[in-house]
């Protein structure tokens, strides 16, 4: 492509395009989706690996996490977020969350224990992931 050039239609690209750094100021999108990835609980760890994707499940909680991990969030200065979908087996199970999320008035939400109901939880980081504000979108849904 040269300096300057007018598309109409669509655009494929193989691989990535590049924007040279300069901000892309107020897009217009009509429609679009995210890629949602379905981690699994292994030995009482999960891992959202952010490199994959910001939607997360509905995971099968299973089990009690122990070792909830957040991987590779953008760097600090740009904002990334999360979203977690958790579905209960009807059992009550716990989640420990990171000490680096921060939860409203410091305190985590319960689970909900009821079969097949799913909890929503977005998770908003500024700071490389150092530290992510909790939020509780929905619960026993």
């Amino acid at each position: 492509f040269t300096a300057n050039q007018t598309f109409t239609g669509s655009i494929t690209a193989n691989g990535g395009i590049a924007l040279n750094s300069n901000l892309v100021t107020s897009p217009k999108i009509q429609n679009y989706s995210e890629v949602a990835t379905i981690p699994t609980i292994a030995s009482g760890n999960l891992t959202l690996n952010m490199a994959n994707g910001n939607i997360f499940g509905p995971v099968s909680l299973n089990s009690n996490i122990s070792n909830l991990t957040i991987t590779n969030p953008p760097p600090s200065g740009t904002a990334g977020s999360l979203t977690l979908l958790l579905k209960a087996n009807g059992t009550a199970l716990t989640v420990t969350w990171p000490a680096s999320v921060l939860w409203p008035a410091g305190t985590a939400p319960t689970i909900t224990s009821t079969a097949n109901k799913t909890d929503v939880f977005t998770f908003v980081t500024v700071d490389g992931g150092t530290s992510y504000l909790g939020l509780k979108a929905g619960q026993n849904l």
